[in-house]
């Protein structure tokens, strides 16, 4: 979320809004991780309405958060927004609500792949699935990045 932004704040700077929108809503699948994390305001909760209504029966949108739905309200700076966003993320949403402990306190991943050795908290049955877990994992500087 803190990407989408950042990205969003800039693209208003250069005046690049139209054609990063267009972009935006090209891709099949977007996915937003962390929303909720920092409150929308002025015009950046108007961007992300822009981009919920654009995706909204047309395209598919994972929206990843730690808040309750029903705190998803306070994230918004116009009760109005919020209303409009909340309704059109959660109406005809599939939710999947996890449970339990962070895989993150329980696997030590390092940055280089070949001195990556799995936690010593990590019962040996797991530490296979752990091994398999990091060779899938793309660290964030190697991820392709969407430039608009």
């Amino acid at each position: 979320m803190n990407m989408l932004i950042e990205q969003l704040k800039l693209v208003h700077l250069e005046g690049r809004e139209t054609n990063f929108f267009r972009k935006l809503s090209a891709h099949d699948l977007l996915i937003i991780d962390d929303f909720g994390m920092l409150r929308l305001e002025g015009q950046i909760q108007h961007d992300f309405e822009q981009i919920i209504d654009d995706r909204y029966n047309r395209k598919a949108l994972i929206l990843a958060s730690r808040l309750p739905i029903k705190d998803w309200y306070n994230v918004f700076q116009s009760e109005l927004i919020a209303e409009a966003c909340v309704d059109r993320i959660v109406h005809k949403s599939k939710r999947f609500e996890l449970k339990g402990e962070s895989l993150r306190k329980n696997i030590n991943f390092a940055a280089d792949t070949e001195d990556y050795q799995p936690s010593e908290r990590i019962s040996p049955e797991y530490a296979y699935d752990a091994d398999r877990l990091h060779n899938r994992v793309v660290p964030l500087h190697q991820k392709k990045k969407i430039t608009f």
